[in-house]
């Protein structure tokens, strides 16, 4: 960039890049059939005479489990503590975070129907969160993130990631992201959580 009055060279600097992790999960085929036997439970409560569903809405515009799902469904506490365990804490290492190890604040289901999406939202007061594409029938589910904030995702306003079944992303609960509408006639199935990092001991240095 060269000065409007002045030959004066400006240099530009990307500050502020987020990341993201993306990783497949190992069995997915077992823990997708253990989270659509709970969608398929969920989603007919005249049956099962059992829903978590709270009835407010939020950003999320599709059916969804309860917050804190890991105290209903063992199998959900099982997934978070493996996430937690083998990936959260690794990347903590490898980016040298001062986060000595994390802890699940809360977790749900979310299932789309037809032209159902998830609008421009944050996990704000959460360090990391985490979305698992469990099963997705149509070509065009994309995550977004957003550059709101004066945030940076490779100098793009907004950053698209087409993921792909069995997916799990990790991210700074704090960046803006939405989801694209299910296109397909068949459910769209994620699973969501977010972490808080946990010290187990008092901290001697700053």
């Amino acid at each position: 960039i060269t000065g409007n009055y002045m030959n004066i060279n400006i240099e530009t600097h990307s500050l502020f890049t987020e990341k993201v992790w993306t990783f497949k999960i190992p069995d997915h085929a077992t823990w997708k059939s253990h989270i659509n036997n709970i969608v398929k439970v969920e989603s007919n409560k005249s049956i099962h005479q059992h829903s978590t569903s709270p009835e407010e809405e939020c950003n999320v515009k599709a059916s969804r489990t309860g917050w804190w799902s890991h105290f209903q469904y063992p199998v959900l506490k099982n997934l978070t503590d493996f996430i937690g365990n083998n990936c959260l804490n690794a990347i903590a290492s490898a980016e040298k975070f001062d986060m000595p190890k994390f802890t699940v604040t809360n977790c749900w289901i979310n299932w789309y129907d037809k032209t159902q999406y998830a609008e421009v939202h944050n996990h704000h007061l959460h360090p990391l969160s985490v979305v698992y594409f469990v099963d997705l029938p149509d070509e065009n589910s994309n995550f977004l993130f957003h550059n709101y904030y004066g945030r940076a995702l490779k100098n793009d306003d907004d950053k698209l990631l087409n993921v792909e079944e069995g997916t799990i992303i990790i991210f700074n609960g704090s960046l803006p992201h939405s989801v694209s509408p299910n296109l397909s006639d068949k459910l769209r199935v994620t699973f969501a959580a977010n972490y808080e990092p946990v010290f187990e001991e008092e901290r001697k240095k700053y």
